[in-house]
């Protein structure tokens, strides 16, 4: 991983307040990773318009390389001995077969859309996200439906004698990770955040297949259909899940998690930069 003798002339900036990403980006960097709070700009909240993990990572990312801009002479006061930009902004979501992918974007706030139906820019909190994650898998007739996490990486790098030149003279991209598994109304674990107790990367992948039932779809190519365990055929399947990521100690979930993957990537597009 890139360790922080590496980093030591670089401003390193997450464009988040989100506590729990923000450890899992230093046990994964092995870095000092700060927040927009932490260098003086309040009240970060962009608008996430975009209809893809992608797009929002990227608003994240030109959002808080705007917000810098303006209190630049302040951040060179705080920070002296930086010479160059760095900024990471994470989009990533749970994406349900059966729920057509939701909540995938909106999974921060996956309560407040399901309650009135509007894209409201509000989060709601995790207990609320993951109980009305349970109600749309029952309304649907399933327990638990193959799903997988995604996360997008948005990234800017800049030197900072620099930063109000046009864009053209930063490095940036995007890198992107998944982790496959199934989602259940049964949660387990004490550990990780969001929907991580609903959430098994592991499982008996054939015990899955003996009692799933394919969602009702137009489309009749099965590599295109979402697969369930339907309510009546619940209970055996349910009592075999027995490790969530809510289950996994940081270093282990650190190894498979879908921020991990786009992280590593990130790590290989920008070493060269940071050496």
């Amino acid at each position: 991983m890139l360790h922080s003798h590496r980093m030591q002339n670089h401003l390193f900036v997450a464009a988040t307040n989100n506590s729990h990403k923000i450890q899992e980006i230093q046990e994964i960097f092995h870095g000092d990773i700060l927040t927009p709070r932490e260098i003086g700009i309040k009240d970060f909240a962009p608008l996430e318009t975009a209809l893809t993990f992608e797009g929002n990572a990227t608003i994240k990312a030109h959002a808080l390389l705007d917000r810098i801009k303006e209190s630049f002479h302040t951040l060179c006061a705080l920070f002296p001995n930086k010479t160059r930009l760095l900024i990471l902004a994470d989009d990533s979501g749970l994406c349900v077969d059966v729920l057509a992918g939701l909540p995938g974007i909106y999974s921060a706030r996956y309560a407040t859309l399901c309650q009135q139906g509007l894209l409201q820019d509000s989060c709601t909190n995790d207990v609320k996200n993951r109980e009305a994650l349970k109600r749309a898998l029952l309304h649907k007739g399933f327990v638990a439906s193959q799903a997988f996490f995604q996360c997008c990486i948005a990234y800017i790098i800049v030197e900072l004698d620099s930063i109000s030149q046009d864009l053209s003279q930063c490095i940036q991209g995007v890198t992107h990770g998944t982790c496959d598994g199934v989602v259940a109304v049964k949660e387990c674990g004490e550990y990780g955040f969001g929907y991580d107790s609903m959430f098994y990367s592991e499982y008996d992948k054939g015990l899955f297949m003996q009692y799933a039932v394919p969602l009702d779809s137009n489309d009749s190519n099965p590599d295109c259909m979402a697969y369930g365990i339907p309510i009546q055929s619940s209970e055996y399947f349910l009592e075999s899940l027995k490790c969530s990521f809510a289950c996994l100690l940081p270093q282990q979930k650190n190894v498979i998690s879908h921020r991990f993957q786009a992280l590593l990537q990130l790590r290989n597009n920008i070493a060269d930069f940071l050496s």
